[in-house]
């Protein structure tokens, strides 16, 4: 018997200057389909983050590590962490 993981749908939203890509749609952001289970780190990869830059994650307003599973519904904001005085 072949076993099939359910999918999960999660939005994507960029900002801080992670927004300006090409194609990107602010309002909309990206919808995606993973597994059951996925973590951070793969949606990282299906959405090309860069690597030379430290990008932050928040998920359904708390902050999150590469290596923490997604669920059904959530909501992933990705930017670069900024400072100010």
């Amino acid at each position: 018997m072949l076993f099939r993981r359910k999918k999960i749908s999660v939005n994507v939203k960029l900002l801080a200057g992670l927004d300006q890509r090409e194609g990107y749609d602010r309002n909309k952001g990206i919808q995606l389909v993973l597994s059951e289970k996925t973590r951070l780190k793969k949606l990282i990869k299906e959405i090309d983050l860069p690597g030379d830059q430290p990008v932050s994650f928040i998920v359904n307003g708390e902050r999150v590590k590469p290596g923490d599973r997604l669920s059904d519904g959530d909501e992933v904001f990705c930017f670069l962490p900024f400072a100010g005085g």
